[in-house]
């Protein structure tokens, strides 16, 4: 069993102690299921890298194409929530 665990649900940060690795594994499909799955993360890390390609500052910390890098991000968040 796992303890302590701050998991946001509805909105609301819940503290929860002794949660499953199930538990744990259900909410996190739920979330990922819920803000739309892969199609979410790779909208959401294309919008995020094209904002920083096209900011002087940023672009630089991030060679190489924005596709590329944005497959990068959304395969990295699908690994972890779906």
């Amino acid at each position: 069993m796992l303890s302590k665990h701050v998991l946001t649900e509805n909105g609301q940060v819940l503290l929860i102690e002794n949660v499953s690795p199930a538990d744990t594994e259900r909410v996190a499909r739920e979330f990922y299921e819920g803000v739309g799955g892969a199609d979410f993360f790779y909208r959401l890390a294309t919008a995020f890298h094209q904002l920083v390609a096209d900011d002087p500052l940023l672009s630089p910390l991030f060679p190489g194409s924005v596709e590329r890098q944005a497959n990068r991000l959304a395969r990295h968040y699908i690994r972890m929530y779906g």
